[in-house]
């Protein structure tokens, strides 16, 4: 099966595809398999694929996984599956296998929804008092303490707004 995005043009009940440079071959080949006038066609609005090198999504993504893991002491492949699980609610892309969800590969997402994955690495690293390096060269992860590990003097440092607001609310 090919997957390519190509123009068209629909005129007097039929449709015309302009076939990008480097897919010709490979288009001729897959309909010669088909031994048939047919083929089954999906169409769809094409997708810009993640960004992939270095200073890119898929660098920002795999950097947050792995400072996370590090930080948390668990395998990056663990985190990875459990902010893709947690994304799907944001709209990150699942298949259905058996009759159950599963997690579409990184390699197979657009630039849309790599920012859904990045965002619930934000969302996981919030949870856990995480730090999350913003730029490339030097990927650490810092395990800072979660707001209920901390003593009332850590968190009036941490975050006084927050400190005095739950001071106000202890006071009723």
């Amino acid at each position: 099966m090919i997957e390519l995005t190509a123009y068209f043009r629909l005129k007097d009940g039929f449709i015309t595809f302009k076939i990008p440079e480097g897919y010709l071959e490979q288009v001729k080949l897959e309909l010669a398999t088909l031994k048939t006038d047919q083929a089954y066609l999906k169409f769809g609005k094409p997708k810009k694929p993640r960004t992939i090198g270095e200073g890119s999504q898929n660098s920002h993504a795999w950097g947050h996984c792995t400072e996370i893991a590090r930080a948390l002491g668990n395998e990056v492949y663990e985190i990875e599956y459990i902010a893709k699980v947690r994304a799907i609610k944001r709209g990150y892309p699942v298949s259905i296998c058996l009759g159950l969800p599963v997690v579409k590969s990184q390699s197979d997402i657009d630039t849309v929804e790599c920012g859904y994955l990045i965002d619930e690495y934000h969302q996981i690293a919030a949870e856990n008092g995480i730090r999350l390096t913003e730029n490339e060269p030097e990927i650490k992860a810092e395990r800072v303490k979660a707001w209920s590990e901390m003593t009332r003097a850590e968190q009036a440092i941490s975050d006084p707004e927050r400190f005095d607001a739950e001071m106000q609310l202890e006071i009723f």
